[in-house]
């Protein structure tokens, strides 16, 4: 509902050419044609506003995060005042999830997580983000 014709376009323009001829062009045609036959309305510019918040909060991202580019973790750390922000290099969605690690033996992402939860306000030792991928 964010989308139209033109952003779409836009959009293909960055994407290789060879992509596009495969299946973009016609992924990006078809989801406007389904809004349109369904009545999706355009929704308002208020929801398409980045959140603003002084609560802490904790963001992970995978440098390979096809879902949610780790950019997008950058502009979302700059707008929530007390957030913490980690990129963990050649990790993709779910970070969280993707490292091995128990109770006993808790991944770099579950450490983070855990001290997070204990205490929101405390700075975070992100020392073990850029060795994760060696777990």
């Amino acid at each position: 509902a964010f989308e139209n014709a033109q952003t779409v376009a836009a959009a293909m323009a960055q994407v290789r050419p060879e992509l596009v001829e495969g299946t973009a062009s016609r992924s990006g045609d078809y989801l406007l044609a389904l809004c349109e036959r369904w009545q999706v309305p355009a929704r308002p510019a208020l929801e398409n506003e980045p959140v603003t918040s002084d609560i802490p909060a904790l963001i992970l991202a995978g440098s390979y995060d096809v879902a949610v580019h780790p950019d997008a973790a950058q502009v979302l750390h700059a707008n929530l005042s007390r957030s913490q922000s980690f990129v963990f290099p050649g990790f993709g969605h779910g970070v969280l999830r993707s490292l091995p690690g128990d109770v006993d033996h808790p991944s770099c992402a579950q450490r983070l997580v855990r001290d997070f939860l204990d205490d929101p306000t405390a700075p975070l030792d992100g020392g073990c983000v850029h060795d994760a991928a060696k777990q």
